[in-house]
């Protein structure tokens, strides 16, 4: 049953790695092997820096960078903004010309915008604009303590893993020299078919862990 199961789940997992990489899944041709190799070996001293590759950690980033442009948006509001329209003569485009050449303008409509009536908005709308600065650098941090623990664990996970690894091939050495014993017994008639294919279940299971644990260590890796 787990055999003709197989087909199915490699078949998903072709087009997870698919999706993944930006290809068809009929073009992504992955050859499956009996035995999985050991992963590689993680290189000591690896840079921090590395953690800037991580996707999470670069929206946040931006996220950052845009609330902190908010507050300059927000401060740039307390400032006056001088608008001069003309109609009917030459409209000047700011207040120099306007002085220079005022004889040339036949009608003027200055539009002043002063925030000084808008002052109790424009603080709440920066005093918002700081908090939100500080919303995203604290998500921020948490993601990047975030990032850190999960390498932790991977760490942890991988030197767990390897005793255990050490743990379940003693057990298959030992389940595959009583499997010998109670097939030379039944040879010898000593014992019936059952007790061999007893004797058969430990080593199979042994292997599955050692195919679970082995799987489990490349994706720490």
């Amino acid at each position: 049953a787990d055999v003709a199961d197989l087909p199915r789940r490699q078949a998903l997992v072709l087009n997870q790695i698919a999706a993944l990489t930006g290809q068809a899944a009929a073009d992504l041709k992955l050859d499956a092997t009996t035995r999985l190799p050991l992963p590689p070996a993680i290189r000591a001293g690896l840079p921090s820096e590395l953690l800037q590759r991580r996707p999470d950690l670069a929206q946040s980033l931006a996220q950052l960078h845009a609330a902190t442009a908010q507050v300059g948006i927000a401060e740039a509001a307390f400032y006056p903004s001088i608008k001069l329209t003309g109609s009917f003569g030459y409209s000047s485009e700011d207040l120099g010309s306007l002085v220079s050449a005022p004889a040339r303008l036949y009608n003027i409509g200055p539009s002043v915008s002063l925030p000084l009536f808008e002052g109790g908005r424009n603080k709440a709308n920066l005093a918002s604009a700081k908090a939100q600065v500080d919303e995203s650098l604290a998500a921020f941090r948490g993601r990047m303590l975030q990032a850190l623990r999960e390498v932790d664990d991977a760490l942890a996970e991988l030197q767990g893993r390897a005793v255990t690894m050490d743990a379940q091939n003693r057990t298959l050495a030992s389940a595959s020299q009583v499997l010998a014993v109670a097939r030379s017994r039944y040879d010898q008639g000593a014992v019936s078919y059952l007790d061999v294919t007893e004797a058969e279940r430990t080593p199979l299971a042994t292997e599955r862990a050692l195919a679970q644990l082995r799987g489990a260590q490349w994706a720490a890796t």
